[in-house]
């Protein structure tokens, strides 16, 4: 399976489990390597899962630990664009996890 499968395989699992455990749809937003290749816009290897901590609520933990086999950054320290939300892309394959 290429990387870009396994990245969807993982958000997908993640969208099963926020659904089952009745959690709202939340927004994600995906920085770095594993943006670009869920984007279509690079093919190389990444293992990781780089996105922008929302001060996510503690149940979302029963849905964030699906990306435990790959590593996992939330970049407090590092300098984001203010409009970042304005520049992000929609992912239309996800629904609850966007």
């Amino acid at each position: 399976m290429d990387i870009k499968k396994q990245l969807e395989e993982k958000v997908f699992e993640m969208e099963k489990v926020a659904k089952l455990f009745g959690i709202e749809p939340f927004d994600i937003y995906f920085l770095g390597g594993s943006a670009c290749i869920l984007a279509g816009y690079s093919h190389r290897a990444t293992r990781d899962f780089d996105f922008i901590d929302l001060e996510y609520p503690s149940k979302l933990g029963k849905v964030f630990v699906h990306l435990r086999d790959f590593d996992m950054l939330e970049y407090e320290s590092t300098l984001i664009s203010p409009l970042y939300k304005k520049r992000s892309m929609r992912l239309e394959k996800f629904n609850h996890c966007a």
